[in-house]
């Protein structure tokens, strides 16, 4: 992780976050392109996707949400296949592997490391000499802080890892949990098609994302009850009770996100996939509610990009095939959740288009 906003506190992680909000609000994804930019490569894919017939889905949400990251960033499409190359061996320092040698984990993860950090600093110094109204990677590279300062380029690096980081696998996932509830469930699938169809197109900013409630709906609902992280940790600052326990100072505690998420006085019959409980809803989620995302001064700032993505899936994938009267179909089993590193669904499970 690095020096990145997970692992910064106080003063720190505030003056890094205040020059990144702006681009990561409502307000700053409507004025952007991120918005088109996502609906268009969602697009592109599912076209892919209706191509191929029947695929494995984690590895083509994987390939889909990688896509719209690196095109925030900025990366020639053209290099796009190198980027994926070095980035997966990058991820190979998430293994707790103690020894390093070349053609180990850590060597090879060092060594993509040390491409990519300076593909991004060639990206970022560009940025620098030629701002790109609109462009997110350009919002952050102008960015300032409460003090009026720019961030410097190792600051911006570690944004930039993060972005991906935390938007790729775990948006990955969401995806491809909404795929199978979708593939499996044909009254469902009715529903998203006439919701999605009733409206002008594939919403582009945050504003248009409220005339899909039952896409969000379904967002949320497999974001819920599959929460890629499922416990985060937040370290105490002063005495906190907890029920009839009062938690001193300086203790590390964890907040079980996966137990929240399943709680039957919260959501009744916590385990039943029902994306309407978000649509009787008679107020907005809540702190509990977003638990996924963290919270506080570490609430994760992905939020919104990855709510339109996933209610841009639902979408495009209704619009393109709702007029031929194809939709997802399950092959086989509901896939199981692999827990580790990060929740995510079976890489076997598959959907046909049909």
């Amino acid at each position: 992780l690095g020096d990145s906003l997970l692992v910064k506190d106080g003063k720190p992680n505030s003056s890094v976050r205040s020059a990144m909000n702006a681009p990561f609000l409502p307000k700053g994804l409507s004025a952007s392109e991120v918005g088109p930019m996502m609906a268009e490569t969602i697009g592109e894919h599912v076209q892919r996707w209706v191509g191929l017939g029947k695929f494995l889905v984690l590895s083509r949400t994987r390939e889909l949400t990688l896509h719209i990251l690196f095109r925030m960033i900025g990366v020639d499409i053209t290099e796009l296949d190198q980027w994926r190359h070095h980035y997966e061996e990058f991820m190979l320092g998430g293994l707790a592997f103690p020894f390093k040698f070349p053609g180990s984990p850590a060597y090879r993860a060092e060594r993509a490391q040390v491409w990519l950090d300076a593909r991004l600093t060639k990206i970022i110094e560009d940025v620098r000499q030629n701002p790109i109204p609109g462009k997110l990677v350009s919002e952050l590279v102008h960015g300032k802080n409460d003090e009026g300062q720019t961030l410097g380029n190792q600051d911006l690096i570690e944004i930039l890892w993060l972005l991906c980081l935390a938007g790729h696998e775990t948006t990955a996932s969401t995806m491809a949990w909404i795929l199978f509830y979708l593939g499996q469930d044909p009254a469902l699938w009715e529903r998203i098609v006439a919701e999605s169809l009733a409206a002008p197109g594939v919403p582009n900013s945050p504003k248009e994302l409220r005339a899909f409630p039952l896409a969000e709906g379904v967002f949320r609902e497999a974001l819920r009850l599959h929460p890629p992280v499922a416990m985060a940790t937040r370290l105490t600052t002063a005495p906190y009770p907890v029920g009839d326990q009062m938690i001193p100072a300086g203790v590390q505690l964890g907040i079980p996100i996966y137990t929240l998420s399943r709680d039957p006085e919260r959501y009744p019959d916590p385990d039943r996939f029902d994306p309407d409980r978000w649509i009787r809803r008679p107020e907005p989620p809540g702190a509990v509610e977003t638990i996924a995302f963290g919270g506080g001064p570490h609430f994760c700032l992905g939020y919104h990009v990855a709510w339109m993505e996933c209610v841009q899936l639902s979408v495009a994938l209704a619009r393109g095939l709702g007029p031929l009267n194809k939709r997802p179909k399950l092959v086989g089993n509901f896939p199981r959740t692999i827990y580790l590193p990060l929740g995510h669904p079976d890489t076997k499970g598959t959907v046909e288009i049909g």
